[in-house]
């Protein structure tokens, strides 16, 4: 079956438009500022206010199953999750466990409990790897009949999860989200892993993955989510305002990012092309564009053997924006593309006149130099 190649809102949610279209691939991240409508995408889907075209335009709607959709705050309390009763998550788990509210084990003919221990097994070695230590597992005792919210909160025997404060969390809402987010996700590759499946495109939403993670958390969920869009018929969108979930996804073969951004006429949102980074401005963002940048120069024959001729290249450019860079004890400025004027400053900030702040960028300079250097990116 093919997978999903484009998404068609057909109801306005908020700042998306009724017919805003988006062309998906098997991981597509979506950066942009906070209100350009990066949740409000998510919940139309959410709410089934779509149409999923493959390649051709053909319309599979009915070949998607209902998507899981992990907002960006919530808090899971109860056996019912609030990530939704009817979401892929629940209904997958029940081809593992069946019943509701308290889910019977499925047996088979030797009346041996199915799946769910290599399930939790696969949870275990998952977080486990996450926290880099292998000495403690997910401990449950299958009987007749177990709760998710049971096997959510067996979860919390690998202790303390919470190593600043030392503390023992019993219960699966009294941990942090981002160790939620974490465990959900664990959760989702371990049923993937189990090849459960009803044939339909399976859909995993998830808004910024990156809240209340550790950096090595963060490559752990990273990591977990391409292995769930690798899998055959799986496709995942997330939400981010970090450089690291955006830059290691873009120029991937079947990774995709967007950034949102508000229509200056009408307000509605607007995504950008494919793999233009925007609306989480920051150094390593910049870094990034610059290092492409260069690349992209070499691939097509432009030699910059010196930031001379970089800096006469730049300059070129319709629309470029000159600063004064002061370089090492040099008391006179010199003409300097912006992009350049901030990369010197990021690579040398030993330099004696950016301390004294002769050299300086604000958070617009580097607003405007990201756009320049996607735009040269284009």
């Amino acid at each position: 079956m093919s997978n999903i190649s484009k998404i068609k809102i057909t109801k306005k949610s908020k700042a998306i438009p009724v017919n805003f279209e988006l062309e998906i691939k098997n991981f597509t991240v979506i950066t942009g500022e906070n209100n350009s409508g990066k949740t409000s995408f998510m919940q139309a889907i959410d709410n089934g206010d779509v149409i999923y075209m493959d390649a051709t335009g053909v319309d599979i709607s009915e070949h998607v199953d209902i998507p899981v959709y992990i907002p960006a705050e919530f808090i899971m309390g109860d056996e019912n999750l609030k990530i939704g009763k009817k979401s892929y998550l629940i209904t997958s788990l029940k081809e593992i466990i069946s019943g509701d509210p308290s889910f019977k084990l499925k047996t088979d003919e030797h009346n041996h409990t199915k799946n769910i221990l290599d399930v939790v097994q696969v949870v275990n070695d998952t977080i486990n790897h996450a926290i880099g230590d292998k000495n403690n597992s997910i401990k449950i005792s299958v009987n007749e009949e177990v709760s998710l919210k049971e096997i959510l909160d067996s979860v919390l025997n690998i202790e303390p999860l919470d190593y600043s404060s030392g503390k023992v969390h019993k219960k699966f809402e009294e941990i942090g989200q981002g160790w939620q987010r974490l465990i959900i996700i664990a959760f989702i590759l371990a049923v993937e892993k189990q090849k459960q499946t009803n044939g339909k495109i399976r859909l995993i939403l998830l808004e910024e993955p990156e809240v209340y993670l550790h950096p090595k958390l963060k490559r752990a969920m990273n990591k977990m989510l391409n292995v769930i869009a690798s899998k055959t018929n799986n496709q995942v969108i997330i939400t981010t305002h970090d450089p690291y979930f955006a830059l290691t996804h873009v120029d991937e073969l079947d990774n995709v990012v967007y950034s949102f951004t508000r229509n200056n006429t009408n307000n509605d949102t607007m995504a950008s092309p494919a793999n233009v980074v925007s609306g989480i401005e920051d150094e390593l963002l910049h870094i990034f564009l610059f290092t492409k940048l260069m690349q992209d120069l070499a691939k097509k024959g432009i030699s910059m053997d010196n930031l001379g001729n970089l800096n006469k290249y730049l300059l070129s450019q319709v629309g470029m924006v000159q600063k004064q860079y002061y370089w090492p004890n040099s008391t006179i400025a010199e003409p300097m593309a912006l992009p350049l004027y901030i990369r010197n400053q990021i690579h040398h900030p030993d330099n004696l006149n950016t301390v004294n702040k002769k050299n300086s960028f604000s958070g617009s300079d580097l607003e405007e130099s990201i756009k320049i250097l996607n735009n040269l990116l284009k």
